[in-house]
């Protein structure tokens, strides 16, 4: 109650009066213009009780109680004075006219009356003209001036006042009375039909009703009928205008009676003011900057000297969020440089950028008490701080827009959060009788980066900065913005040491200021990582010491930095599960009241039969007075902080499941829960009660146990977020709350457990010994919710969940199942049934998922005390109801285990029959790798993964699901090829390219049909799917098509562009030609006929964006009864393209790389350590090593700096053992484990061994392994426990052989390079560089398996060198844009001397300028683009036409139906290729490559001569010899083809036949040039505005062959290109 009351002094201020009544209530009373209007009554039972409403006799004759009452809600428990207040003000203020004159009255809103003096009668009522700014009497007038800066006397006047009088008396009785001041409507008409006038000069401040006065430009509002706008057009009543500005000076005000505008009270006219220029006013200092944007105040100074009244409505602090981001800052300079280069006027009016900050709200602090009340308040909402704005949180500030074309700002893209944070500190701040003016109702959340001030628009003749100015900047991202520190700072220009403003005080959001209890688990959580080997126990005791040392008020640096290390080790070790027993499981509960969120959460309780174990944590907690619920909507706050910690209480004491208990509509109140869980490594699951419709809104209002009306929980449904994380779990609805649905046991866990395919690890793997209940397929959450729907629960046991397999499981069952758990199959639900006992509908079960039960079934319902087996009683003796139009259920084949007991079984040694209700923990394990891991080896005796003595086929793909041998083609996988995995122009948008840069119109008649559609200069544009592409391609047991529409006409062309982007399928199929048959059609026909080819299929995945095509393959999946599965994949769809979304905070050119997927997903990094660790084990068996095996292996290259490539491995030996003998040994060892890609390179440098291994959640990865020796026998035998670093091991083997030396080269050289790029640039960031430059470098013919081409390892060396000599000057937050660019400025200006000592005698000196000419040529491209985009790199690496003008193609391919032997060759030849590309230069011929090879195929270009043919056969006469033997072994095939290039036509110009007759005169041109001015080197030659890339490429590569140098200039999108000579 104070604090409303205090609100309402705060807002009305002198209208409202607030005294005790007699019943010790309060009682409240509003005046209008003097007049008391409204009394409310409070009594101590407020706001459980409603106020006493109370008006005087006639005015409630005209209507205003029953007016205040029908118009304004009353909910009980909430506050309500403000809504009554308000009302009644409104009514009062529109009939003004009706009310009497002022009366007296002993309830002055001014306080106590004056009853000394005559007066004392007149002296209770307000005067209601100085309320509205219009008395004229001043201090001469009888009635009271609230807030007058003098105190009258008993005549009403001050001694001075009556001095003036008298000595005015005479002169004013001569003069007479003055004229009466002209009005603001006056005013508003001169200036809008006065030419002389311009509107954009003037400024209007009027009264807001809650904030106070405001500034806004004249031309701002609407001066037509205020009835008739609209509600987003701004217009005001004329009686609200306080004044108006010309330019900065005031020139007309009803407060003091001024009129510089007509002159009506003495003063100038506004002629004279336009005349004369900006003349300073005589009764009016000069002020401040007129605000525009009223949440800006605060970087014009403000000068405490000026009159108050005009400046007493304008804050004089502002609550913010400091912009510390390195990106940020530098994004606004670009900005701001681009600005002041079109306006350099503006540059006082730039914010410095180390002011960037976000305003919240602004305050008006005047007096220190305010100060002090400030300072107090932003301690108190500190908690608030952390719960709202948790620091995992990041503001994105993306793109840039402007108020009123007078501030430029860039964009906060709107949080929920921090609106919600906003209104909490308005209504905070109010709530402590501060005054919050110049904040709008709508708050826009923006960074401030330059404003116009009047001085500024006067010296720019403009009153608007141009958007031209920004406009390349509109929609840049500019970064990401770390909340951590909310500041309360001081109006006024920044200050600050740091360039910041004058802060009166400041809060953090760190973890520290969480009560003691998270402390602890800090500690907890940091040594159990240290148990399991993530980090070392010195940096344990660092790291706690730290978190000890940290003060809750303290800086919190330290502590924060504790946090991010944690965060990163944990990422580092991708989310270690929870490896200890006490680790509970976190379950987050959203839904609206009566849902059935706490009854879930009390039945979970109650099944685990321990209640001791679990924690409910609600914020209705909070509101529990013993068994009486009180809730008070002003506490939410201090409700959900109480939550909180609960929260921590429960993690802190070992609770095994601990539950969050509150509505959560919106995703912000559930973040920091979830950030907690992430950061100490706890299990976490969302579920979610829908509630998709109004009838079930209905009944949860029928039933929520707190009374929630149906209004509120509507507006609850309105602003729900959706949680794409969440779990579904269907309400109980249709019965009323005493007889609700009882879950199943244990439901609660199953659907947290079947929604994430994971289990309660720590309970598992606590277990002594386990039983397997069932064997089954478990539903997913949709076909439950399916499920329901289609046939309503009739019983109130719900089941629901799943088919049962196999009962008591025996071992051979289990067996031979366990391939099958996590495999999804689809149930074809065939008929339904149901009894006074038990409901359930009868499925069938795909082919080859066998079941002991004879009827398979899922049981919905059943009756109290009927168990779910009644279903099969039933079944065996009755035909379930056939359904008219069968329907499709999706599942998991898992298995339901628990902990086993000594009653399971008897004394013969027999299992007994296992119970459904046998009161232990069951877990349903739907998860392959968790099945064998941790239920296998205890359910079937398997090895474990530490003592297994054997390495036999089973145990490898047990313990790594790694598929080393041939599997039979059990998976197919389909990929639609036009938008899906490449999008290109529709016919019409083709059509008018072709036309565009070639010069003549589309030869044909179709589009889809013929090549030209998909070849230069038509250009493709990649989709989402190709990541799915590129992560299914090779697959253990897989084949992967591309299965297209187009026509056979078109394979050619889109092989062309599948190989352009380095994805070969194994097949491409098409429609064709001229076939009439549709493609939904063909595609159904080709899916029946690959089924009939590969019989041994279970699993289709179909890829495709038609909805004709994904509609025939539903129907065709539906109606197909065999064991096979078919996954149907719409990549239109938003869940889809959500699902590995490119992130706005990327560079351009990272998501240039991540539109390609050229970046390792996180499936091919997990299974590529899975490959390591598989191969270091088996190499520890071979040479006996008992340790760890991660002490013998060093793995090195590029796939640890982020890129999607082979992975080289280096592994000791002892001194025993020769790296060459070895690695037979280890090729024979892993040929008997079953692995069959194992080929055996004899270099005589560095002989290596090549193991390529199959996995079954990614593609097919190749390892390098090499061997080096330690010749210490007593080094090697007592290696440390912790690996030796890389260092300590070379100086091992400095006196070793030097196979091992050079072994060994790699990992010392990858320590180099990570040495060097620690703490300066992420290694993601330096991958993606290195892997932009491999992609550019290929896509020009200089990178490839050929002598003279440059190799990754040189490109990461010149990489790290460049880093090394920048270190200091590079920033921490350089993107990957600008470290490329920077790169390619360095390494073209490097000496060949440099370049020779990099790549040594790898590339011969004559090659390297054409390597520097490709990254100046890019160099180039990046120059000339403002800002970098995904087309800038698309253009950069736009393969040339290979082969080039006047070479011929050669192309060695290979063949077989062995696909062992063929790949075993195809590592030969890529070994051997270099030797002979070298003999071929020494030959005189000049070697092309194709900068990519597909499987089985090597090609490159030669120089066409007369000898080309002979040189090349006798070159390769020893390399066909050596392969001979090999080939008459294995049965492959291999061809050398050459065939002819391009340079075989008639014209000389390159595709002379297909180039238009502009281009045709192009290319004489520079024919012509070239032959003219061979001996002039100051020559040159201009092409003006070439716009194709396809036709500036044939102009460079024409020059090259007839020796010219070319120079690209850019205009926009229009290059010239300058030719010169040599």
């Amino acid at each position: 109650m104070d604090e409303e009351c205090e609100a309402l002094s705060s807002i009305f201020m002198d209208e409202i009066s607030i005294g005790s009544s007699g019943s010790g209530g309060r009682e409240i009373s509003l005046f209008h213009e003097g007049n008391r209007v409204l009394t409310l009554t409070l009594t101590d039972d407020y706001p459980s009780k409603a106020p006493t409403l109370s008006v005087p006799e006639h005015l409630e004759k005209l209507g205003l109680k029953e007016h205040v009452l029908s118009n304004t809600p009353l909910e009980l428990g909430s506050p309500m004075l403000f809504d009554l207040v308000s009302t009644a003000k409104e009514w009062a203020s529109s009939r003004s006219l009706c009310l009497p004159p002022p009366q007296p009255s002993s309830a002055s809103p001014s306080g106590p009356s004056d009853t000394t003096g005559a007066k004392a009668k007149n002296t209770g009522s307000v005067c209601s003209f100085y309320l509205q700014g219009k008395c004229r009497f001043g201090g001469k007038c009888k009635k009271l001036h609230p807030g007058g800066s003098t105190q009258a006397t008993a005549s009403g006047q001050t001694p001075q006042q009556k001095q003036q009088e008298e000595q005015k008396s005479s002169s004013d009785s001569a003069e007479g009375k003055k004229a009466p001041m002209r009005q603001a409507i006056d005013v508003i008409s001169r200036i809008l039909w006065d030419p002389d006038l311009p509107s954009e000069d003037f400024t209007i401040g009027y009264l807001d009703r809650f904030v106070g006065v405001m500034e806004k430009p004249f031309s701002a509002f609407s001066w037509e009928d205020i009835s008739t706008v609209g509600a987003n057009v701004l217009a005001i009543p004329k009686h609200r205008i306080q004044y108006f500005k010309y330019k900065e000076e005031i020139v007309w005000d009803k407060r003091c009676q001024l009129d510089n505008f007509f002159g009506s009270r003495g003063g100038k006219v506004i002629q004279e003011l336009v005349a004369a220029g900006a003349v300073k006013s005589q009764q009016q200092p000069n002020a401040s900057e007129p605000q525009d944007v009223v949440t800006e105040l605060h970087f014009d100074e403000i000068d405490a000297q000026h009159d108050s009244h005009k400046y007493s409505d304008r804050p004089t602090h502002f609550v913010c969020l400091h912009i510390t981001d390195e990106n940020v800052k530098r994004n606004v300079r670009k900005i701001q440089d681009h600005l002041l280069s079109h306006t350099p006027q503006l540059s006082e009016g730039c914010l410095p950028v180390n002011a960037l900050h976000v305003t919240l709200c602004m305050v008006q602090l005047k007096k220190e008490e305010d100060i002090e009340k400030a300072k107090a308040l932003m301690g108190r909402i500190r908690k608030q701080f952390i719960l709202i704005l948790p620091c995992c949180l990041q503001l994105t500030i993306s793109g840039v827009d402007n108020f009123h074309e007078r501030l430029v700002y860039a964009r906060v893209v709107p949080d929920p959060a921090l609106e919600r944070f906003v209104s909490f500190i308005l209504e905070q701040f109010q709530l402590a009788g501060l005054k919050v003016p110049g904040n709008h109702e709508q708050y826009t959340p923006h960074v401030t980066i330059a404003k116009l001030s009047r001085s500024m628009a006067r010296e720019l003749h403009s009153s608007a900065i141009s958007s031209a100015s920004y406009l390349p900047f509109k929609e840049m991202f500019l970064g990401m913005q770390r909340i951590d520190m909310l500041h309360l700072c001081f109006v006024g220009k920044p200050k600050e040491v740091d360039g910041f403003y004058e802060t009166v005080a400041s809060i953090s959001n760190s973890l520290s200021g969480l009560p003691p209890v998270f402390r602890t688990l800090l500690k907890k959580r940091m040594s159990l990582l240290a148990e399991q080997g993530v980090i070392t126990e010195h940096r344990v005791c660092h790291l706690v010491k730290a978190v000890e040392n940290t003060h809750p008020e303290a800086p919190t640096q330290e502590f924060d930095s504790v946090i991010a290390e944690l965060l990163s080790e944990e990422n580092m070790t991708c989310k270690l599960p929870s490896a200890s027993a006490n680790q509970p499981t976190v379950v987050i509960l959203r839904g609206l009241p009566g849902s059935g969120k706490s009854f879930l959460a009390h039945c979970c309780t109650e099944a685990l039969q321990n209640p001791a174990a679990v924690s409910i944590c609600s914020a209705d907690s909070y509101f529990m007075e013993g068994e009486r619920y009180k809730f008070n909507p002003s506490s939410l706050p201090q409700a959900h902080s109480y939550c909180l910690e609960l929260f921590l209480d429960a993690l802190g004491s070992g609770k095994e499941l601990i539950v969050i208990d509150n509505t959560n509509s919106k995703l912000w109140e559930y973040r920091l829960y979830i950030y907690l869980c992430e950061l100490l490594g706890h299990t976490y699951h969302i579920l979610e009660t829908p509630c998709p419709n109004e009838l079930l809104s209905a009944k949860f209002c029928s039933r929520n146990v707190h009374n929630v009306d149906q209004l509120a929980i509507s507006r609850m449904c309105q602003r729900w977020e959706v949680d794409e994380r969440a779990v579904f779990v269907p309400p109980a609805v249709g019965f009323p709350r005493a007889n609700l649905l009882q879950p199943p046991q244990f439901s609660l866990l199953s659907l947290c457990l079947s929604a994430n395919n994971s289990l309660d690890i720590a309970n598992l793997d606590s277990f002594e010994t386990i039983k397997a209940v069932y064997v089954g397929v478990f539903l997913t959450t949709e076909s439950q919710w399916k499920l329901l729907s289609e046939f309503g629960p009739t019983h109130p046991m719900l089941h629901s969940s799943h088919v049962t397999l196999h009962h008591e499981s025996s071992k051979s069952e289990l067996l031979a199942l366990q391939n099958k758990v996590g495999k999804k199959v689809q149930l074809k639900v065939t008929g339904s049934f149901f009894t006074d006992k038990v409901q359930g509908v009868a499925v069938q079960l795909p082919r080859g998922v066998l079941s002991q039960n004879k009827n398979p079934h899922v049981t919905i319902s059943t009756n109290e005390g009927v168990p779910p087996s009644h279903s099969n009683t039933f079944l065996s003796s009755q035909l379930p109801m056939s359904l008219r139009e069968p329907f499709v259920l999706v599942g998991t084949i898992g298995v339901m285990v628990r902990e086993g007991c000594q009653r399971d079984t008897d004394s013969s040694g027999e299992q007994t029959v296992i119970d459904d209700e046998v009161p232990q923990l069951k877990v349903c394990v739907t998860s392959r790798s968790l099945f064998k891991k941790f239920v296998a080896p205890k359910l079937l005796d398997l090895p474990t993964a530490t003592d297994a003595s054997t390495s036999d086929q089973t145990s490898c793909e047990n313990r790594w699901q790694i598929f080393p041998s041939l599997q039979k083609t059990t998976e197919l996988y389909l990929f639609d090829f036009d938008c899906t995995l490449f999008d290109s122009p529709n016919p019409v948008a083709g059509k008018a390219l072709y036309e565009k840069y070639s010069g003549q119109p589309w030869p044909h008649r179709g589009w889809l049909k013929h090549p030209e559609s998909l070849l230069p200069p038509i250009k493709t544009t990649p989709c989402p799917a190709i990541k799915d592409f590129r992560d299914h391609l090779h697959r253990a047991g897989s084949l992967t098509f591309v299965l297209t529409g187009r026509q056979q006409s078109t394979k050619k062309a889109v092989r062309e562009v599948l190989e352009n982007a380095h994805m070969y399928p194994q097949r491409i199929i098409c429609k064709p030609n001229d076939s009439d048959e549709k493609t939904s059609v063909f595609k159904c026909r080709v899916f029946k006929q690959l089924l009939n080819e590969f019989p041994d299929v279970t699993l289709v995945k179909f890829w495709d964006d038609n909805a004709s095509n994904l509609a025939s393959m539903r129907s065709l999946s539906k109606s197909f009864h065999q064991n096979v599965e078919v996954e149907i994949i719409d990549v239109t769809a938003t869940t889809y393209n959500k699902k590995d979304p490119v992130l706005p905070s990327l560079s351009a050119l990272e998501k240039y790389l991540q539109s390609y997927a050229y970046l390792p997903s996180g499936d091919y990094q997990e299974s590529a350590r899975a490959g390591i660790h598989f191969l270091r084990e088996e190499h520890c068996k071979v040479i006996g090593f008992t340790g760890e095996s991660s002490l013998l292996c060093y793995t090195f290259g590029s796939f640890l700096c982020g890129r999607r490539s082979d992975v080289d491995i280096c592994l000791l030996l002892p001194p025993s053992l020769a790296p060459r003998d070895h690695m037979e040994a280890f090729a024979r060892h892993l040929e008997s484990c079953g692995v069959q890609y194992v080929h055996v390179g004899h270099s005589s440098r560095c002989p290596r061994l090549k193991v390529m291994l199959s996995f079954s959640t990614t593609s097919s990865i190749n390892f390098d392994i090499v061997f080096a020796t330690i010749k210490d026998d007593d080094l090697f035998t007592s290696l440390p426990d912790k690996r030796p670093s890389v260092t300590e091991v070379a100086s091992w083997l400095k006196h070793g052989d030097a196979v091992s030396k050079t072994a060994f080269s790699g990992p010392l050289f990858q320590n180099k390079v990570e040495e060097i790029v620690k703490g300066v640039i992420p290694m993601s960031k330096f991958g993606a560089v290195v892997e932009m430059v491999v992609r550019l470098l290929s896509a020009h013919r200089q990178k490839g398996n050929a002598y003279h081409c440059i190799r990754t390892f040189h490109i990461v060396s010149l990489l790290a060198g460049f880093i090394k000599d920048h270190r200091s000057e590079l920033p921490k937050d350089l993107t990957c844009d600008d470290l490329f660019k920077q790169f390619l400025e360095c390494v073209t200006l490097l000496p060949a001397e440099k370049w020779q000592s990099v790549v040594k005698d790898f590339v011969p000196a004559e090659f390297i300028p054409k390597v520097i000419d490709v990254l100046s040529r890019a160099l180039r491209d990046l120059a000339a683009e403002d800002c970098c985009s995904i087309a800038t790199y698309e253009e950069m690496v736009d393969r040339f036409p290979f082969p080039p003008q006047g070479y011929n193609t050669v192309e060695l391919s290979l063949g077989g139906t062995d696909a062992v032997s063929l790949w075993k060759l195809s590592s030969t030849v890529e070994a051997r290729l270099p030797t002979f590309t070298r003999q071929l230069l020494r030959a005189g011929l000049d070697v092309i490559p194709n900068g990519s090879s597909k499987d089985g195929n090597f090609i490159f270009a030669v120089n066409d001569s007369k000898s080309t043919s002979q040189t090349l056969q006798s070159t390769l006469r020893p390399f066909w010899n050596e392969i001979e033997e090999f080939r008459k072994q294995s049965g492959v095939t291999v061809e050398l083809k050459m065939g002819p290039g391009r340079g075989q036509s008639d014209d000389k110009s390159p595709e002379m036949g297909t180039l238009s007759s502009a281009m045709k005169a192009v290319m004489r041109q520079i024919e012509e040039f070239a032959s003219s001015s061979s001996s002039d080197s100051k020559a040159e030659l201009t092409l003006k505005s070439l716009q194709s890339k396809h036709e500036r490429m044939l102009v460079y590569e024409t020059a090259e062959r007839l020796g010219l140098k070319h120079n690209t200039i850019s205009f926009g999108k229009k290059k010239d290109i300058k030719l010169t000579i040599k």
